[in-house]
């Protein structure tokens, strides 16, 4: 099968699709991504036209170059160019590598801490077990406090229209004030939702679990899951039902 090809207007016109930017004219776009392009030393596959009046062939890149191109060497000039506010929170590879590292190298400490432990214990005996946690736990409490305000102002911000706006952010300004008072928070949050403590508790133990016990820093796919779903306050939260 024939390897699909990109000219440098046919990348122009993915990435302005991609990203969701509001432009006539790719010109600008074009420029950059030829520039890229020289830098970068990247090297075309074959020839094409670009659209199907164009007179001459031009140059035409793999797919592979025609991802790294938009993905990683231009992918904060094409966020910040978004006429969408949803695109503008993407997160870049290198981004995610960033995060991937900083994940790695706190996994390294608690390895070191969990090494000298093992230390400790073979040479003045075992420490009691880390107890289980309960919804009285600081760490839970600190969640569910995290997973209240979230949930608050998801409900009363519209994830519609423009979350910039003077509007919006006069009102999440105001929220925010209001949030402060863990009274009204919590006296907000019983009337609208309930909170799946017992699910949560036990996620935050296989947690816990999972981090103390895992030896080399890799983690599964289930575990990732699992990481993932702890995060998100709406798998833990559900509207009351009358």
């Amino acid at each position: 099968m024939e390897e699909k090809c990109y000219t440098v207007f046919e990348i122009a016109q993915k990435g302005k699709e991609k990203f969701e930017i509001n432009m006539k004219n790719t010109g600008a776009l074009e420029k950059q991504i030829r520039l890229v392009i020289a830098r970068e030393n990247i090297q075309p596959i074959d020839k094409k036209k670009s659209t199907p009046s164009a007179r001459n062939d031009a140059n035409a890149y793999s797919e592979a170059d025609k991802d790294r191109i938009l993905d990683d060497f231009l992918f904060d000039y094409l966020r910040k160019m978004s006429n969408n506010g949803a695109v503008k929170k993407f997160k870049s590879s290198a981004e995610y590598q960033k995060m991937a590292d900083e994940a790695n190298e706190k996994y390294l400490e608690e390895l070191e801490r969990w090494t000298q432990e093992e230390a400790d214990r073979a040479n003045y005996g075992n420490f009691p077990e880390r107890e289980k946690l309960t919804e009285y736990s600081e760490e839970v409490k600190k969640e569910k406090d995290r997973m209240i305000r979230e949930a608050l102002f998801s409900t009363y911000i519209s994830s519609e229209g423009d979350l910039e706006s003077v509007e919006t952010l006069s009102k999440a300004a105001y929220l925010s004030q209001v949030f402060d008072s863990q009274f009204v928070t919590e006296r907000l949050f019983s009337e609208l939702f309930d909170f799946k403590m017992d699910e949560f508790l036990r996620d935050a133990d296989k947690s816990n679990y999972i981090a103390q016990n895992s030896i080399g820093g890799d983690f599964g796919v289930e575990e990732m899951k699992l990481f993932d779903k702890l995060s998100n306050w709406r798998n833990y939260v559900s509207l009351k039902r009358e």
